[in-house]
């Protein structure tokens, strides 16, 4: 199961990852700071780091999620959604965090795959748990363009 699984991601990078790749910097006016990823195909919760992809998700619910994981990267990348406390340990707000990388997910699946395909996607995210809904709900409350100066700020604050 995991080997055909592991084929169709594959052949979703072989055929949209420099499409996707070039949106997501596009939408985001980044760029990604990691040159090499190696990903793991399995059935569990997917995960950026290490970059790890549910095997059982239908074929628009794998390019979803892996530009979904793709963006935790980026932001990663850049320290946007990174904080360090005073002890020098690091911690993670989830909400906020999801709230970050929706800011342009919703844009960048609108760009490649058309607004229904980003409208399916937030309803499958949303599903998930009350913290994609709750970051979605927030983020969708703004216009394309408010989304992107909202992203500026968190880009302008260093928030690393």
């Amino acid at each position: 199961d995991f080997i055909e699984a592991a084929r169709q991601y594959q052949a979703i990078w072989d055929e949209e990852g420099t499409r996707m790749v070039d949106t997501i910097e596009t939408v985001s006016r980044l760029r990604f700071t990691e040159t090499l990823v190696n990903a793991v195909v399995f059935e569990g919760v997917s995960h950026s780091h290490p970059l790890s992809l549910r095997a059982s998700y239908s074929y628009d619910v794998k390019k979803a999620t892996l530009i979904h994981e793709l963006c935790h990267r980026l932001l990663v990348g850049n320290r946007i959604g990174v904080h360090d406390q005073a002890d020098g340990a690091r911690f993670v707000d989830e909400v906020q965090l999801h709230k970050e990388v929706d800011l342009i997910l919703y844009d960048i699946w609108c760009n490649l795959y058309g607004e229904g395909f980003a409208k399916r996607q937030v309803e499958v995210e949303a599903a998930r748990r009350p913290v994609y809904r709750h970051a979605f709900e927030w983020v969708l409350l703004q216009s394309r363009e408010e989304r992107a100066r909202v992203f500026d700020e968190l880009q302008q604050r260093g928030n690393g």
